[in-house]
């Protein structure tokens, strides 16, 4: 049988009005229908056409009204024209808003992509209206400098708490909020704080006043059905 893939959702509020803005949707898959659900170990083992097709198969599933939903992608996956002409055909045709999240990861199976080729592609992501955010800023290949190449076609920043919360200590993970924060507002960017995980996490928000909160306290990610499910 071949491996099963879905999509896991997050839910995303916003600050302004405490109302749910959306969803972040993760990939997992399990290698039969029993067997648990589990992180992919290369997302680029799925095809463009295979995860866009998944993705319009759980669009129809999803209430009227919903805001948006955010769909990683990794370094690689981002500069693929496939995944730019799926994403961009699909657009017109759901009333939700599709907004691409450059992760931090680097590709897996060639050498680094070129900022130059991520530029581009972030550029024309932007002229066909998608919404852009860079996840998982200040870690990973999303660095200041990349950041700064792409601050003219980004929308969002994310910050990622549990990227970062085990390897400094608290006041350490409070300058970084700001500095981020502070970037954010500078270019009037919206920023996201990602990893909200208990009650005493609340008071990061009160802090940083970020525009989105996403975590473990608002909701774990949970499995997602699609339209074939009810055929």
């Amino acid at each position: 049988m071949a491996t099963l893939i879905r999509f896991f959702a997050q839910p995303k509020y916003s600050i302004i009005n405490a109302k749910l803005t959306g969803y972040e949707l993760f990939i997992r898959k399990r290698e039969t229908r029993d067997s648990t659900w589990f992180l992919p170990e290369n997302f680029n083992k799925f095809t463009p056409k295979k995860i866009i097709t998944l993705l319009t198969d759980t669009l129809k599933t999803l209430p009227r009204g919903l805001n948006s939903i955010s769909i990683n992608l990794n370094q690689e996956q981002f500069v693929d024209l496939n995944y730019f002409e799926l994403l961009t055909a699909l657009q017109p045709k759901t009333p939700i808003k599709l907004q691409i999240e450059l992760t931090e990861q680097q590709a897996i199976d060639k050498t680094a992509c070129e900022s130059s080729e991520i530029v581009t592609m972030a550029k024309a992501y932007q002229q066909a209206g998608m919404y852009l955010c860079l996840d998982d800023i200040g870690t990973g290949a999303n660095q200041y400098e990349l950041v700064q190449q792409l601050a003219p076609f980004v929308f969002e920043y994310k910050f990622a708490l549990q990227n970062i919360r085990q390897l400094v200590q608290l006041t350490e993970l409070k300058t970084q909020i700001g500095i981020w924060r502070e970037r954010a507002q500078q270019q009037h960017k919206l920023f996201v704080l990602e990893g909200l995980e208990t009650f005493d996490d609340l008071a990061l928000i009160q802090l940083f006043r970020p525009d989105v909160v996403q975590g473990y306290y608002f909701g774990k990610p949970y499995l997602l059905p699609i339209a074939s499910d009810f055929a």
